[in-house]
């Protein structure tokens, strides 16, 4: 019988300094050889999904003789392209962002002129990607209406940091004529304006823990912005697919407790045209080496086990992944209750 809590207590002592977990046993370990080539899809070689990507194949190649499984992980256009590969069969697995993987499984938005995709199936959450909003520690700015009349960083047309920086104007009922936007500024250059004191606000999703947002608060007296109950309503108004993300207090060691944000999910995704046992078996092999996994990248590590779970996103678990999924749903449950 594999014991997928007694893994989550072996990574504990050995990588993650958690709460102890109890015993259960879960899933019948063992499976038969497979021979399978799995195909990874991730993005560009300079962000997170690429070493994340390139790190869950090292892992499943290293029990490739016993499992018969092997994985390629490929340099790709990210998000939007892997839905669309796994669609097309040309993707065996990928990473997407929470959001579009709901999108694309009810064939809304971008995906409108494909139509659902309703094959595509979740297999594990592997770390959020919170929006974070930073301003200087001494601005006075606690909720999203604080940033009227504020200097903002401003990306160029079209890209993921604009759409977040309308997105928080909408949800405070502030319009660009309410902010000083300073337009066409890549992340590296909104970082020397705001130590230089020449913008007031910083908003970005890059994933945590992160040099970028480390020198933003250490050196340059920034401050990330806890949002409140109503502010993270009026997001989820706006974007249905935002989520919930909470930052530990000990992320960078100088923030004061811990910070309430929104955002979404890198997720591990796939098709259910691809077997069960051969998704079982990759969930085998990963909690059987949650060591070596939460070594691969350290945006891995932030937001705990509860970081694993999909249950707030509305496309499938696949059935090589529910009795993780439930397994793990449970524990933390029990543990809330505690």
């Amino acid at each position: 019988m594999l014991n997928y809590l007694q893994k989550f207590i072996n990574c504990i002592q050995l990588c993650i300094p958690l709460l102890a977990l109890p015993t259960f046993l879960l899933a019948e370990n063992g499976h038969q050889r497979l021979g399978h080539l799995l195909t990874l899809g991730t993005a560009s070689a300079s962000g997170t999904y690429w070493p994340v990507g390139k790190g869950i194949c090292e892992i499943i190649n290293q029990k490739r003789v016993e499992s018969g499984i092997r994985c390629h992980a490929l340099l790709t256009g990210g998000s939007v392209y892997n839905v669309q590969a796994l669609r097309s069969g040309e993707l065996d697995l990928a990473i997407t962002r929470s959001e579009l993987a709901e999108k694309a499984y009810a064939g809304i938005s971008s995906f409108n002129e494909w139509g659902p995709f309703t094959e595509l199936r979740i297999v594990l959450g592997l770390y959020d990607q919170p929006v974070s909003l930073v301003v200087k520690a001494n601005s006075g700015i606690q909720k999203l209406i604080d940033l009227k009349g504020k200097r903002i960083g401003l990306a160029k047309p079209g890209s993921g940091q604009r759409r977040h920086v309308e997105l928080i104007l909408q949800a405070a009922s502030l319009g660009s004529k309410d902010v000083i936007l300073d337009s066409g500024l890549s992340a590296k250059t909104m970082g020397s304006k705001f130590c230089d004191g020449e913008i007031d606000v910083v908003i970005q999703a890059i994933a945590h823990p992160s040099k970028y947002y480390e020198n933003l608060i250490k050196n340059c007296n920034g401050r990330i912005v806890s949002m409140d109950v109503s502010d993270f309503e009026r997001i989820k108004s706006f974007d249905k697919g935002a989520q919930k993300i909470t930052l530990p207090e000990s992320l960078y060691g100088l923030m004061a407790d811990t910070i309430n944000t929104y955002g979404y999910k890198a997720v591990l995704v796939t098709s259910s045209k691809v077997p069960d046992d051969v998704i079982s078996h990759v969930i085998d092999i990963l909690t059987e080496n949650f060591e070596k996994y939460y070594q691969i990248n350290d945006t891995l590590s932030v937001g705990g086990f509860g970081t694993f779970l999909t249950n707030d996103i509305n496309v499938p678990v696949h059935n090589g992944a529910v009795s993780f999924n439930r397994a793990l749903t449970e524990y933390l449950k029990a543990n809330d209750a505690n």
